[in-house]
């Protein structure tokens, strides 16, 4: 196996983080750029494998972007389907606005403090990405809820 695949299944047996692992497997390609990965691999699993990701202004596709800093082997701890209660694409209520999940991991057991089991990654109707939110933290979106209510 190489070196991206034993990363992957490093996380996925709770033995780093996903954080850990993508700065091991990135070193300094992309210094200080783990919300930019994310948002790409995210994207990925989306399906937006077009869309355009800004790179120190040489715009990459999602695809260009997956394929250049060997991350297809961490494409699934982002699309997790375990005990799931939202799915990707799902609308939710976070802090008062409505918001799309684009991704979905398994919080690490090394996580400390550890206040969820699954993280969502979301990403404002605006197009502004969070940081990842506890699933606990959010709401299903109301069928007549409105923004900002």
């Amino acid at each position: 196996m190489n070196e991206q695949h034993e990363l992957a299944k490093s996380v996925r047996s709770g033995e780093r983080t996903f954080d850990d692992a993508l700065e091991e497997l990135l070193e300094d390609k992309l210094d200080g750029e783990l919300d930019l990965v994310y948002k790409a691999i995210a994207y990925w699993n989306m399906g937006w494998r077009d869309r355009e990701l800004d790179l120190d202004d040489s715009p990459l596709t999602v695809a260009e972007f997956v394929k250049e800093f060997g991350l297809e082997a961490f494409l699934p701890l982002l699309d997790r389907h375990e005990e799931l209660e939202f799915s990707l694409g799902d609308i939710v209520i976070y802090a008062g606005q409505s918001h799309q999940v684009i991704g979905r991991r398994e919080v690490s057991p090394l996580a400390v403090p550890r206040f969820d089991n699954w993280e969502l990654l979301i990403e404002a109707l605006d197009g502004r990405v969070s940081d990842f939110v506890g699933e606990n933290d959010v709401e299903p979106l109301e069928e007549d809820a409105t923004e900002g209510e």
